[in-house]
C-alpha cells in the first residue's frame, strides 16, 4: 500500500508541466474517484492567482498515459476517457491574490468497461481574455484516477527479456519490457536469477518496477555484475520472475546466453589457427609423397 501511495505522489509531481514563470496554483493535486457506468460526477478545481494582476485561465481536459520509461504524458487526443470530462466554463477570470473554483463534469458512458482510467483537469494561464491566439505562460493539471466499478482484472505479461546470445563483457545488460494487459494499475516487483552451466545460482536480486498503469508498457534495463570468481565461460540461464498485483500473481521468462571470457576466446582462436596450420602442412606433405 505504501508503494502505491508513493507512486501516486511521484506520478502527480512528475506528471504535469509547469512554466518557470507561473504565478498560480491549483488544488487538489489528485482525485481518486470510483463511479459506476452511466454515472455522472462534478469535480471542483480551486485555482489561486498568486500574482499582482488579474489573470485569465483556460480550462481544458487532457488525456493521460504512461510511457515506457514510466513518465506521465498529458496531452490532447491520447485517450477516449478525456472526452468524458468537460469544464463548465472555458475561461476563468481570477483577481490578484484571489482563489476561484472551476467545476468539471465527469460523464461516464453506460458502455464504459470496468477498470482504471486517467484524466487530466488542466488550467492554462492566458495572456489575455480575448479570442484568437493566446500566450502560454504556464499550465498545471490535476490527475483524476477514475475507477469504473466492475470486475478488476490483473494481468501482466513479459514482452521482452533478453541480452545478446553471446557476450564477452563482465557487465551484463538485460532488456525487459512488460505490458499491463489488465484493466487496473498494477504494482510489480521483479527478481533476476542467473544459473551457470553447472546449475549453480550465481546471481539472485530483486528489481523494483513500481506501478504499471492499465494498458501501459514499461521498459527496464538491468545491469548484472557477478561476484569475483563467479564468471565461468559457457551457457547461462537468466530467469526474470515478476510478482505483481494485489493478489500476488507471478509471471516469468527464461533466456539462455553464452558468456565467453576473453582469455578463453583467445585460446579458442589459437587452437583454430593451429588446427588450420596443421591441416595445411598435412595436405602439403601428402601432395609431395
Amino acid at each position: 500500500m505504501k508503494k502505491i501511495i508513493l507512486f501516486f505522489l511521484v506520478f502527480i509531481l512528475a506528471g504535469f508541466f509547469v512554466s518557470e514563470a507561473r504565478a498560480f496554483s491549483i488544488s487538489p493535486l489528485k482525485y481518486l474517484l470510483t463511479v459506476a457506468p452511466g454515472e455522472n460526477k462534478n469535480l471542483s478545481l480551486k485555482i489561486k492567482n498568486d500574482g499582482q494582476e488579474k489573470k485569465f485561465y483556460a480550462l481544458e481536459t487532457l488525456g493521460v498515459r504512461q510511457d515506457e520509461n514510466g513518465r506521465t504524458i498529458l496531452a490532447k487526443g491520447l485517450t477516449a476517457a478525456e472526452k468524458w470530462a468537460t469544464a463548465e466554463e472555458s475561461v476563468l477570470e481570477v483577481g490578484p491574490g484571489e482563489e476561484k473554483t472551476a467545476v468539471f463534469k465527469i460523464n461516464v458512458p453506460q458502455t464504459a468497461a470496468a477498470g482504471s482510467y486517467y484524466i487530466g483537469l488542466a488550467a492554462r494561464e492566458m495572456a489575455e481574455s480575448g479570442g484568437g491566439d493566446v500566450g502560454l505562460s504556464g499550465q498545471l493539471a490535476t490527475i483524476v484516477f477514475l475507477q469504473v466499478s466492475g470486475q478488476a482484472n490483473e494481468s501482466l505479461g513479459i514482452s521482452k527479456w533478453a541480452i545478446g546470445r553471446l557476450t564477452l563483457k563482465k557487465d551484463w545488460l538485460f532488456d525487459l519490457v512488460v505490458k499491463n494487459n489488465g484493466n487496473i494499475e498494477t504494482p510489480a516487483v521483479g527478481r533476476i536469477i542467473i544459473r551457470n552451466w553447472r546449475g549453480r545460482i550465481v546471481y539472485d536480486k530483486a528489481v523494483e518496477m513500481g506501478v504499471v498503469l492499465a494498458g501501459a508498457s514499461r521498459a527496464f534495463q538491468t545491469k548484472v555484475i557477478l561476484a569475483k570468481g563467479d564468471y565461468i565461460s559457457g551457457p547461462h540461464w537468466a530467469e526474470m520472475k515478476i510478482v505483481y498485483g494485489r493478489s500476488g500473481q507471478t509471471v516469468s521468462s527464461t533466456y539462455c546466453f553464452w558468456y565467453v571470457s576473453p582469455s578463453m576466446l583467445l585460446a579458442v582462436i589459437l587452437i583454430l589457427v593451429l588446427a588450420v596450420l596443421i591441416s595445411f602442412r598435412y595436405k602439403k606433405h601428402r601432395r609431395f609423397e
